[in-house]
């Protein structure tokens, strides 16, 4: 410890002839003339000059200590933000603080305490995995597609998804339950999502070695509500994969069909199929021709470049069949690398056998080329709504085929076999003749699209 001046000052010798001179003065102290004249027994003590001298600057160190302690500043303690940040977030943990708490109430063993220090998340909720679109239709057709009911009997049309519409549906669905939940006190933690099911998924086709919970999985609308990003917007929470980078999400397109045709044709295909220019005689491309359907390879299943099935569907009694495609309007107009765009064909399935004739023309019945152009008004003139075979009734392949249709040429060479109807013809030519060949219809989207489309 440094010594202060005024305890430095008192184991000075004491000064008995000590007083103040200007610098330079010699001559004799007279405090030393009078000391010395009183003699050496004199005790030794400080003049009142030396007195005066050491007290002053005394009092002048003690000054100069507290003025310079006065003007040092305040050193004070870091705060240590880090660590009492972290010693604040610790102490309000609910992992920690409720595990604690519950810990503190309980009388358990040591071992059993020492283990317990997660909380595991309740995510128990009820799934409802019925397509909720039927819901939505109970109450009105218009809730469901406004103008549904307007659609001309016996056609065939192209509707945009809704995404925005969709997602606010079972949102509201979703948020309601979970109120009711929490009111009947469920034990759940509101961030279920019950229902992720628009539409009906069982049209769409399985994955290799896919899984039946994957498979669920995969055919949700939308993802779990609680993983929803807090920027996404209303229509941006699709499940299926999400576009490229940079490129935004386009409206699904939806294939509306009204009519009897699936009524009488259940088993029908529906998909879409690739567009490409034909071919010549040559094996060349013509682009002067119509569009046609793009060759597809023999396997299982076919690429998703040539051909797509349908990814869910919907049903409005008593005629009204929609069937979504991954498939935008863009795309199914003029897409792909030649800018040629889709079709969408109804197929009848070649494994289902159908027999009977055509319908007659209003101009009566037309010449037979081959079976297959054979109608009622041949074997039926009368109208009798049956079939008689009698000697009267005998129909002949016409001798002259004029048409240069290759696939009739085909058929040609196969239904000479079968001579005539007549009333001696067995049952197999029968089967042979009334058999029908399965029918394909295939529309483009450009039919039934506008040529530009309105922003969303």
């Amino acid at each position: 410890m440094v010594p202060t001046v005024a305890a430095a000052l008192t184991e000075v010798a004491p000064q008995p002839v000590f007083e103040l001179r200007a610098l330079g003065d010699r001559r004799p102290s007279a405090a030393g003339v009078a000391d010395a004249e009183r003699g050496a027994s004199a005790s030794v003590s400080d003049s009142a000059e030396a007195q005066a001298y050491k007290s002053a600057l005394g009092r002048l160190s003690d000054g100069l200590a507290t003025a310079a302690a006065a003007a040092t500043p305040l050193v004070r303690a870091k705060l240590g933000v880090k660590e009492s940040t972290e010693d604040m977030l610790t102490g309000l943990d609910a992992e920690k603080t409720v595990v604690d708490t519950l810990l503190g109430g309980l009388n358990l063993p040591q071992r059993v305490r020492s283990s317990a220090t997660d909380l595991t998340e309740v995510m128990a909720y009820p799934k409802f995995d019925m397509p909720m679109y039927k819901d939505l239709l109970a109450m009105s057709v218009d809730s469901f597609v406004p103008n549904l009911g307007v659609l001309p009997p016996n056609s065939i049309t192209l509707l945009e998804t809704n995404r925005r519409f969709i997602e606010s549906y079972l949102v509201g669905l979703n948020h309601e339950l979970a109120r009711e939940m929490l009111w009947r006190e469920f034990p759940a933690d509101q961030r279920g999502t019950p229902f992720r099911q628009f539409w009906d998924p069982r049209t769409a086709l399985s994955e290799e070695d896919e899984t039946a919970e994957e498979r669920r999985q995969r055919l949700y609308d939308i993802t779990p509500i609680h993983e929803w990003q807090k920027t996404a917007l209303l229509g941006e929470n699709d499940n299926r994969p999400p576009p490229p980078p940079g490129e935004k999400r386009k409206p699904d397109l939806v294939l509306v069909i009204r009519g009897e045709l699936l009524k009488k044709y259940p088993t029908a295909a529906i998909y879409a199929h690739k567009a490409v220019w034909p071919l010549d005689e040559h094996g060349n491309v013509d682009m002067t021709g119509e569009r046609t359907l793009a060759d597809v390879p023999e396997g299982p299943k076919p690429s998703r470049d040539l051909v797509r099935m349908p990814l869910y569907e919907a049903k409005v009694e008593p005629d009204i069949y929609l069937l979504g495609f991954d498939l935008d309007a863009d795309t199914a107009r003029d897409g792909g690398d030649d800018g040629l765009g889709w079709f969408f064909v109804i197929k009848e399935r070649p494994g289902d056998p159908r027999f009977g004739l055509d319908e007659d023309s209003p101009d009566g019945p037309t010449e037979v080329e081959v079976w297959n152009d054979l109608t009622w008004g041949w074997v039926d003139p009368q109208n009798k709504q049956f079939i008689r075979f009698d000697a009267t009734q005998q129909v002949g392949l016409d001798p002259v085929l004029e048409s240069n249709d290759q696939e009739k040429l085909e058929q040609r060479a196969d239904d000479e076999h079968v001579k005539e109807w007549s009333s001696t013809v067995s049952s197999a030519d029968v089967a042979y003749i009334l058999f029908q060949a399965p029918v394909l219809v295939a529309v483009h989207a450009m039919e039934m699209l506008p040529d530009e489309q309105p922003e969303s």
